[in-house]
C-alpha cells in the first residue's frame, strides 16, 4: 500500500456508483458502557488526528436494575443513526 492510496476508499466505476448510491455514513461512532451511571455513552474521534474521543450522546434504560433484555440491539441502532450524514436526516425527516 502506497502513502498515496493508505485510509483512502478505492475508486469504484460509475456503475458501481449507481448501484451503491450516495454514501450514508459519516462518522464513527463507538460506545462504551458507564456502571455507575447505568448509561450507554457515544464517542466520535475529535478529527484532529489526536486519540481524543468527543462524547455525543448518551442512553440510559429506564430499569436501573438488571436489565431483563439485551440493549445490545437498541445501542447499535442509536450508533448507526449517529453515524448517518446528519444533513442527510434533516432532508428526509423535512419530506416526511
Amino acid at each position: 500500500m502506497t502513502d498515496q492510496t493508505k485510509g483512502r476508499e478505492p475508486e469504484l466505476s460509475e456503475e458501481m456508483k449507481q448501484i451503491i448510491g450516495k454514501p450514508q455514513f459519516r462518522n464513527t461512532v463507538m460506545y462504551a458502557y458507564n456502571r455507575s451511571r447505568h448509561a450507554f455513552m457515544f464517542y466520535v474521534p475529535m478529527g484532529d488526528g489526536s486519540k481524543e474521543m468527543l462524547p455525543i450522546g448518551m442512553y440510559t434504560p429506564l430499569i436501573s436494575d438488571e436489565m431483563p433484555y439485551d440493549p445490545q440491539h437498541i445501542v447499535e441502532d442509536i450508533a448507526d443513526l449517529l453515524s448517518r450524514d446528519i444533513e442527510q436526516q434533516d432532508r428526509e425527516d423535512a419530506n416526511s
